[in-house]
């Protein structure tokens, strides 16, 4: 790479750095890796890169592109800009699923696509990116960010964003291998018919094209489709833990209730299917019973319900409502679609309206008061910590 290219570079990275770097987080966190950056980009400002070798060159490249990933995520997360709560429930998700000595950052990037859900495992895993940094520069990043995008013009919609409890289960999946290990035992055990009839008659439910694979399995150049469809499974499974059904509702309109798998995802039908089998604690599936299985042995964690019903709806008479745990909190989104579904006549009879609601009126309700039940459970939360910590010093 020549020389000049890089100075480019480095001028546009200076450009977003200068709008940035006095950005202002909620979480700490954030806030000690933008001060990270803040140190390696005052050593990339230093070096003469005139004097550096090709090689030498290719590795800045490699640190700035890690700057500019870095902050287009972090900009997404301000105060201004952070769709705050329904980060502040996946970090809660994430807890119970990381060791309390791996520091994981959740980061959001809004894009202008409509169906622009996506989770990115570079910053998190690309381990590379990150010894180049500590030879190059001797800076170490302890926080790993995970990179989550969603739609610019969903920022605030918390029925849509359940959708993000299954970007985390991404997440999860490359952390621990999981849909690598089974795919590898799941494969070899169908391929090499050592799977009961009926075994066998669930896996070709769930991967109807499997037996059109057996050639490019004994010829060791098996395709991805059955590793990619393991991903959405285990994701959709992760995901109904703390959301129920919920993110079947919007996948089933999102998909138009696809029939049919993709090379990526696996019908919509199946997908939901899987879904409502592990809710209903349903064992005869020979899949879902593997990715249960595998999943707690690679892991030391069941994938199990784990959220709590709220038993009181005062959505209804348009009140947020009072958490008293994080098993509670997941379960508000639960609350939120099933007073979305139900007839919102009840909503106007309850509260003496003399009109009809209509669509729009209860969608914004319905926003708000998640909206401000979470946040009313993070200052209770946030009090408590604080009262406890003042009570141990006196």
């Amino acid at each position: 790479m020549d020389v000049k290219l890089l100075e480019l570079n480095f001028a546009q990275l200076s450009r977003a750095w200068n709008k940035s770097k006095f950005n202002n987080y909620s979480d700490n966190r954030k806030q000690a890796y933008r001060d990270r950056l803040a140190s390696l980009f005052n050593k990339l400002q230093a070096e003469d890169f005139s004097n550096l070798s090709p090689t030498q060159v290719k590795d800045r490249s490699y640190i700035i592109d890690f700057f500019f990933t870095s902050l287009q995520f972090l900009d997404s997360s301000t105060l201004n800009l952070i769709p705050f709560e329904i980060v502040e429930c996946l970090g809660e998700s994430l807890k119970e699923w990381i060791d309390p000595h791996q520091d994981f950052i959740i980061v959001t990037s809004l894009v202008n696509e409509p169906l622009g859900f996506s989770f990115n495992p570079n910053l998190a895993f690309n381990n590379f990116l990150y010894t180049n940094i500590k030879t190059v520069y001797n800076e170490e990043f302890p926080q790993r960010l995970i990179q989550i995008t969603l739609p610019r013009f969903l920022v605030r919609d918390y029925l849509a964003n359940v959708v993000l409890y299954h970007e985390l289960g991404h997440f999860i999946d490359v952390k621990y291998n999981i849909a690598s290990a089974i795919h590898n035992y799941l494969c070899n055990h169908y391929f090499n018919n050592a799977l009961n009839p009926q075994d066998k008659a669930d896996v070709q439910k769930y991967f109807p094209y499997i037996e059109n694979y057996r050639t490019y399995f004994l010829q060791k150049q098996l395709p991805p489709t059955i590793f990619y469809h393991l991903r959405e499974y285990f994701s959709d499974i992760f995901a109904s833990q703390y959301i129920g059904e919920c993110s079947n509702y919007y996948l089933d309109y999102i998909t138009k209730k696809q029939a049919q798998h993709g090379e990526e995802h696996p019908s919509t039908i199946n997908r939901v299917d899987i879904v409502n089998k592990f809710l209903k604690s349903d064992t005869s599936s020979y899949t879902l019973n593997l990715i249960l299985s595998a999943t707690q042995q690679i892991t030391n964690r069941d994938l199990s319900i784990r959220y709590s019903r709220i038993t009181n709806n005062e959505f209804y008479n348009l009140l947020p409502c009072v958490i008293s745990n994080e098993q509670q909190l997941h379960s508000l989104f639960i609350l939120g679609w099933e007073t979305w579904l139900d007839d919102w006549n009840k909503i106007s009879a309850i509260n003496n309206m003399q009109f009809q609601i209509d669509a729009n009126q209860v969608y914004n309700i319905i926003n708000n008061l998640i909206e401000k039940s979470i946040n009313s459970f993070i200052v209770t939360k946030s009090w408590e910590k604080a009262n406890a910590i003042a009570e141990e010093s006196n």
